[in-house]
């Protein structure tokens, strides 16, 4: 069968690409900024300034946080880092651990680490002080956005392009009292540009010294003024070469790692090669013993005397990282726009929108053919074969791998965000607004690989040549297992099938904020924030497969939907001149997936004995919520397909167990020290609605800031996070 696969993207013929093959010799990075118009932004203009922000750590207008160090990293920082995204340069914070969903374009990964799995577009998050991504909340201009992955549990900053970033503001302390779910171990806020006098124009290219992942970026960022507003339009495009495992001289002999000290696997466990090996009876699979390989050609009517005896065990082998990606072709595509407009006196509109289109594409080496035997009535079997190299049943243990066409995965993700966020001053300092924000990401990744490589279903037997039984109406095209003539493109097109899975994550917010002083001490104006938010969360997935059968199914990923009301404050208290206080606290509740709320603290102090030091402490309560997808324990369309996995290592116990149920016996029924054999079901999400309840953790900081008049420059700072 023959799937039309849609999912290809013209990337290999665009001009970009052309360009990028021309000016990709350099053996470092080259960074290139052209400014059209003027570069700068005129914070100078009074027409382009903000009056009051809100920065990340609190509710309060022109307030700083107080208790809590945020660390604030600009364009320009970004820039000079030599990072061509934001998301490599946080990949490289210390207090954001790699593990988790640390990398986004890892090939060979753990269940959410990479697009194998669950991170199935590529995604990259981040995991502030190693608590995990569910527990680092990311916001953009101080709302969220939609989560990613199969499960929906981390957050894919690899979506934000690094030419709409004003800064990037990273609160390193748990703040649920102000932000709700997930702000546990700390909070990163991209807050992106919104005004420019001029316009910006850059490009960027490079490459590496030992080959591959060439890189290229462009972009054009836009400024809009006008008498009673100002805006900005902008576009982004990057594209990164892949990097073959076998440009690099520690996978160029494959597996074989002796010459750094290493071991040389290739002949310890990796018996594979487009020249079949054929196993010592008994065992099978790439780590098996040989007993002998075929020679090269068509091998259509093979005799014991063709075959080639090995004495050593090892027979054929091959590069186990030929064509396999360390990093995949990677192009994003993104558009973004802002506008803040004056609507008379006492109103200020603010709305902003971004898409990102990302594609990746990945080569994960060869299919294995290495679990199948030829048994007697297949017509390639070897008649006069040594009974050594024979099962007990006479078939045949044999391994070989399909060359002729590498799996490929290919990901990819649309990423949408729309904000409007109206102002009104009320009176005296005080102002309301109403924000509403949308955010979804699409994701979707589609695989190509050899049907049944596993052999636990029939129709790769079938293709080994047998016509009876289940194989009468498979209509399989014959696979001679010896030869190493090439396959043809009507073989390859029915013993390759397809995995294509998407899933679609929304997340919607509304919230109501009023904000403004409500009395004044000697030592200043005593502020307090107050207001609700209602957020929509949901997801839901759709796949279409044949790699476990002739006939393509599909099934949907039923939807899980949720939903988060909460009500929050926080008050500003300047004690004296040199202690400064904050209160915080939120209720948050939540229906859909299940029933649950809870009431999370806050308390924030600074203390500030001398000019240029302060001593600052908090202590709170935060918590995040499960992942959407693990509260979901409908049927999946594919088995396992809801992160549930077979360990594919036998366990043993003794037959009269009642405990578990067995699946095989080992030695002879009956006999002293009979065993029987079962497998372990791992299964890391579907716990169903309600069973699930919010993961809750106290915290505590203390810490110190010290900017020195005498020494300008010089800003140490410590601080100590406990939870």
């Amino acid at each position: 069968m023959t799937h039309k696969k849609e999912f290809n993207r013209s990337m290999h013929t665009s001009f970009c690409r052309k360009f990028l093959n021309s000016v990709a010799t350099s053996a470092l990075l080259l960074p290139m900024s052209i400014a059209s118009v003027s570069a700068q932004e005129n914070a100078d203009d009074a027409a382009f300034e903000f009056e009051e922000i809100v920065v990340t750590g609190t509710n309060i207008r022109g307030a700083k946080v107080v208790g809590g160090a945020v660390l604030t990293i600009g364009k320009d920082t970004l820039d000079k880092s030599g990072r061509s995204t934001a998301a490599d340069f946080l990949r490289e914070l210390p207090s954001n651990l790699a593990g988790g969903v640390g990398i986004a374009d890892e090939v060979q990964s753990g269940q959410d680490a990479g697009p194998a799995n669950a991170n199935l577009a590529g995604g990259q998050g981040v995991n502030l002080r190693g608590l995990g991504a569910l527990s680092t909340l990311v916001l953009v201009n101080g709302r969220r956005m939609a989560t990613s992955g199969q499960f929906g549990d981390f957050v894919d900053i690899a979506n934000i392009p690094t030419a709409a970033i004003e800064r990037m503001e990273i609160l390193q302390d748990g703040a649920s009292a102000i932000y709700g779910s997930d702000a546990v171990g700390g909070v990163v806020n991209f807050i992106l540009r919104r005004q420019l006098d001029g316009a910006i124009t850059s490009a960027r290219a490079g490459t590496t010294t030992e080959g591959g992942g060439t890189e290229l970026s462009l972009s054009h960022v836009q400024g809009l003024n006008w008498d009673t507003g100002h805006g900005i339009l902008g576009f982004e495009y990057r594209h990164r070469d892949s990097v073959k495992a076998t440009s690099r001289d520690r996978y160029a002999n494959g597996s074989d790692f002796s010459s750094f000290g290493g071991v040389n696997w290739r002949s310890f466990n990796y018996h594979m090669s487009p020249l079949t090996n054929i196993f010592l009876s008994g065992q099978g699979g790439g780590a098996a013993a040989v007993g002998a390989t075929v020679p090269s050609g068509s091998n259509g009517s093979l005799t014991n005397a063709d075959l080639i005896t090995v004495t050593d065990g090892i027979g054929n082998t091959a590069n186990v990282y030929d064509q396999v990606d360390i990093l995949p072709e990677v192009e994003t595509i993104s558009l973004f726009g802002s506008f803040d407009q004056d609507i008379g006196d006492n109103v200020t509109l603010f709305g902003d929108f971004r898409y990102t289109d990302r594609t990746s594409n990945y080569d994960l080496g060869y299919s294995q053919f290495a679990a199948h035997t030829l048994s007697p009535d297949s017509p390639f079997y070897i008649a006069d074969i040594d009974p050594s190299l024979t099962n007990a049943d006479g078939s045949i243990p044999f391994g070989t791998l399909v060359t002729d066409r590498p799996d490929t995965r290919e990901a990819s993700v649309e990423h949408y965000r729309g904000q409007i966020d109206p102002r009104v001053d009320i009176f005296s300092d005080w102002s309301a607004e109403v924000v509403a924000s949308y955010a979804r990401d699409k994701q979707r990744r589609y695989r190509e690989q050899l049907r049944n490589v596993n052999g636990s279903t029939d129709f790769m037997v079938c293709a080994l040549g047998y016509t009876t039984g289940a194989c009468a109406t498979a209509d399989a095209i014959p696979f001679n297992p010896f030869s190493t003539d090439p396959l043809t493109d009507a073989q390859l097109d029915q013993y390759f099938g397809f995995e294509d899975l998407t899933f679609d994550s929304k997340v919607m917010q509304l919230s109501a904020k009023a904000d403004g002083t409500i009395f004044t001490l000697p030592a200043g104006d005593v502020k307090l924030a107050i207001g609700v938010d209602y957020r929509e969360e949901a997801i839901d997935g759709f796949l279409d497969f044949n790699t476990l059968s002739v006939d393509t199914q599909s099934g949907p990923y039923e939807e899980t939907k949720r939903n988060a009301v909460s009500f929050f404050g926080e008050a500003y208290i300047p004690v004296t001149e040199k202690i400064e206080v904050s209160l915080a606290g939120r209720y948050e509740t939540f229906s859909g997936t299940g029933d649950y709320s809870t009431f999370d603290p806050k308390v924030g102090i600074n203390f500030r004995p001398t000019d240029g030091l302060r001593l600052h402490g908090s202590w709170g309560t935060s918590f995040h919520a499960p992942a959407m997808r693990f509260e979901n324990d409908s049927p999946q369309p594919l088995p396992g397909g809801n992160a549930a996995f077979r360990l594919n290592v036998g366990r043993f116990g003794p037959c009269d167990s009642d405990l578990i149920d067995f699946n095989g016996i080992v030695g002879t029924p009956g006999a002293a020290g009979e065993q029987c054999t079962f497998s372990y079901i791992i299964n890391s999400g579907g716990a169903g609605e309600g069973v699930l309840r919010p993961e809750s953790a106290e915290t505590w900081t203390v810490g110190f800031d010290f900017e020195p008049e005498t020494i300008p420059g010089l800003r140490p700072s410590a601080s100590y996070f406990n939870i």
